[in-house]
């Protein structure tokens, strides 16, 4: 916002998507209102409010509005009603902040990253990284976390960790699926990203049920960009993109937008 106010260019979603997808309830209710897969969930602002009929334990539990798997470990797992509200207080207390219920999904994680514009092909001095929606597809990473020191949940103090660190969870890419099961990931992320109007790189988990249907976790419309751990850049590294080049895409995708180019 204040870049805006400056009239200084950046990269990247602009204020109102970056807002919202640091709002992980409001993130749901646009995608849930938008037709895309979310399981039940509930923004609890004290611990003592009725529980919505659709939950059902286990829960998970989680602040609204942080990032990096801040308040998620696995005390975020609760299997009663006990156990709900007192992880439910603990958040409130803890974050300052509503907590966030969900119904727990058991199964697979992944995160699939978005590049590109509808527009790319005007600009670009890279048109074979497009398709021909003026979005890439990167490989799809898969988090495998049941080794990690947190095993199941994917939270702080496995993020935390360096990727060959003892207790880090597997970070693998390209991850094992087969190409209806790939291009559905891909396809959910990309609507994802424009259901809140983010612009020109994000990253969208999922996880999926105990049957394997995906569901949409969060969008991080700023993806980490550190070229050794981040999982975006881990993407990039397994399809052969230079991370210097993934810089410039974005580079010049803002340029363009603030009519640089």
């Amino acid at each position: 916002a204040l870049l805006e106010m400056y009239a200084i260019p950046y990269t990247a979603s602009r204020v109102v998507a970056n807002a919202i997808s640091l709002d992980k309830t409001l993130t749901k209710r646009l995608w849930r209102d938008a037709g895309l897969p979310v399981v039940p969930f509930q923004e609890f602002a004290s611990a003592d409010e009725r529980i919505r009929p659709s939950l059902h334990y286990p829960l998970f539990v989680k602040p609204s509005r942080e990032g990096t798997g801040m308040g998620v470990g696995l005390e975020a797992v609760v299997k009663d009603e006990r156990e709900l509200r007192q992880r439910v207080d603990w958040v409130i207390e803890t974050y300052r902040q509503p907590a966030l219920v969900e119904n727990y999904l058991p199964g697979r994680e992944f995160t699939v990253g978005i590049l590109g514009c509808q527009d790319v092909a005007v600009f670009t001095e890279r048109p074979q990284l497009y398709n021909a929606n003026g979005f890439h597809r990167f490989p799809i990473l898969e988090i495998e976390s049941q080794q990690s020191i947190t095993p199941g949940v994917y939270g702080y103090s496995a993020k935390s960790k360096d990727l060959t660190e003892a207790g880090a969870p597997g970070y693998l890419c390209p991850a094992e699926l087969d190409p209806q099961q790939e291009e559905k990931l891909h396809r959910l992320a990309l609507r994802a990203h424009l259901a809140i109007g983010a612009k020109d790189v994000s990253r969208v988990d999922f996880r999926l049920d105990a049957k394997g249907t995906p569901y949409l976790l969060e969008i991080n419309t700023l993806p980490g960009l550190n070229p050794a751990v981040s999982d975006l850049c881990i993407m990039a590294r397994a399809e052969g993109l230079p991370y210097n080049q993934l810089i410039l895409e974005i580079l010049d995708m803002a340029a363009s937008r603030f009519g640089m180019l």
